[in-house]
């Protein structure tokens, strides 16, 4: 019986995927109209893993998980189709460094127009276990060592994996301030990765301006920001 389930549950999840292939590929329908039947369809048949700020992560069995946009049910002007795309276009274009350190997973399948990408699947850690990896005490001390040694370099010794992480960070382009949120790490076969590495130098600043100035023009008019039009990780402070 328990294989028999196993079974249907494995079928049922390549059709899922080869229907959110399909509708990917629809050339009559918009991205955003795409974007929200995948959406859908991903939070219908697949287990939640996590959300982003742009996108949501789904396990979608044999150690993958797929990466979708984050369509609100409320749209507005706030969310942009496109930068969810943005960050799904950086992420597929692995760093070829970063990917040589093993800092981050492997990527399975890009979806067209960068719609939907398909990884693997990494275990949640927590801020102790990503200090204790890099050889500090706790995340405090990780914290302070990490942009210290991003800025000016102290604290750097060769050979260490924290050296090579630094140096991927740089490289890469990967933004400080993402690589501290823990939720963007995970571990694979007993090493640590950047589960997201969607933003960076180059596209984080047309991402967070555009939020930001939406979020002043409605501040600026009604003195208060509606919630239920926003991802569900931006807060911003009213």
């Amino acid at each position: 019986m328990l294989i028999v389930s196993l079974s249907k549950l494995l079928f049922e999840s390549v059709v899922s995927l080869e229907t959110i292939q399909t509708i990917a590929t629809d050339s009559k329908k918009s991205d955003l109209e795409k974007a929200k039947e995948i959406y859908n369809i991903a939070t219908q048949k697949y287990p939640l893993i996590g959300h982003g700020s742009n996108r949501s992560v789904f396990d979608i069995g044999g150690n993958r998980a797929l990466k979708v946009s984050y369509v609100p049910k409320n749209l507005s002007a706030a969310f942009r189709i496109e930068d969810a795309q943005s960050q799904t276009e950086n992420e597929a274009e692995v760093c070829g460094f970063a990917e040589q350190k093993g800092l981050v997973p492997k990527i399975y399948q890009v979806g067209p127009n960068n719609l939907f990408l398909i990884v693997e699947k990494a275990e949640k850690i927590t801020k102790d276990d990503l200090a204790r990896y890099f050889g500090f005490n706790n995340f405090d001390e990780f914290k302070k060592a990490y942009r210290d040694a991003y800025e000016t370099g102290v604290g750097l010794t060769p050979d260490s994996i924290f050296s090579d992480w630094i140096a991927v960070m740089k490289a890469c382009k990967y933004t400080v301030g993402d690589m501290l949120n823990i939720d963007n790490w995970g571990k694979v076969d007993g090493r640590l990765v950047m589960v997201d590495t969607g933003l960076s130098i180059e596209n984080v600043g047309d991402i967070s301006d555009y939020q930001k100035n939406y979020i002043a023009a409605i501040q600026q008019a009604q003195k208060n920001v509606p919630d239920d039009i926003l991802p569900d990780t931006i807060k911003y402070k009213k």
